[in-house]
This record gives C-alpha cells, structure tokens and sequence, in this order.
C-alpha cells in the first residue's frame, strides 16, 4: 500500500507541541529546540506549517512562516519525517500542502542547511525540480556565528516559484 493512502495533512495544533519535539528529537541531525518552543510553533505558526500522520502518528512536520521584510517568501524553519516515513516523498506532499493551503502567492521558499545534511539538501532540490523551479545556494551562518560549539555552518536555500 502506498503512502498516500494512509497519510492525512493538517494544520499543527497547540497541543502538537510534545509531540511534534519528540519527533524532532528522533530525527537527527535538526537541532531540537525546547519543547515550549515547539508549543509556540504549533500555535503561532500552524497556519505555514503542517502536521502529517501515518495511522492517528505524526510522521511529519514542517514548521515555516513568511518573512516580515518579504511576505511572498516562505521560510521554512523545520522538516521532520519519522524514519517509517522516509523514502516516500513525505517532505515535498508536506511542502505542496501548505504551499496549496495559502490564500496568498508565494514567490519564493527559503531554507538553511547544513553541508552535511544532504537529506535535506536533496528534497528541496527535488521539489524545485519537480515545480521546474530555479534554486540557488550562499552562505548564510557561519560556524563561529554560532559561538563556541560543534554547529556547522548554514546555507541559505532559496528556490524561485
């Protein structure tokens, strides 16, 4: 059975918090941020973001919102796929859902990530290919601007819709 069968979409919901931060947890190498940050997520930014679930389990998460300084780009914060749900597109039906959820045009989708994450890397080259998009890559966050620590360095993403 594929996965669209079993997978439904929705909007985060306050009490996704717990939740949503223990599938950040089980989804290195993202950064986990504090469970009350995820709350604020939920809440605050369920209308760019979405919940997948495999079964009544969230299996997927992206958390996003549009830029103050360039509300027709989208960043999207954070993707979070559980490892029952690799492999099969999750991360880009999340991306075309809440991309087809807005009342509004979105001109452009930001990301960072890191040169090791090329999970990351491939979906959203992936995505800009299957929208026959541009996408193009600088440098963003160095390591040092993350203070004393073992961060690596981010590039921003930006893929032109």
């Amino acid at each position: 059975m594929g996965l669209d069968a079993t997978i439904t979409y929705r909007q985060p919901e306050f009490s996704d918090g717990l939740s949503v931060a223990r599938l950040i947890e089980a989804c290195p190498p993202l950064d986990l941020n504090t469970t009350y940050y995820y709350y604020m997520m939920c809440r605050d930014f369920a209308a760019t973001s979405v919940i997948a679930e495999l079964d009544g389990e969230i299996c997927g998460y992206i958390s996003a919102y549009f830029r103050p300084e360039a509300p027709q780009t989208l960043f999207v914060w954070q993707v979070a796929v559980s490892s029952a749900a690799r492999g099969k597109g999750l991360a880009g039906k999340m991306l075309d859902w809440i991309v087809s959820s807005q009342s509004k045009d979105i001109a452009a989708i930001e990301t960072t990530i890191t040169a090791s994450n090329t999970a990351s890397q491939a979906v959203f080259k992936k995505y800009a290919a299957a929208k026959n998009a541009s996408i193009s890559k600088e440098p963003f966050l160095t390591a040092s601007d993350f203070g004393a620590g073992d961060h690596e360095a981010e590039d921003l993403y930006t893929i032109q819709l």
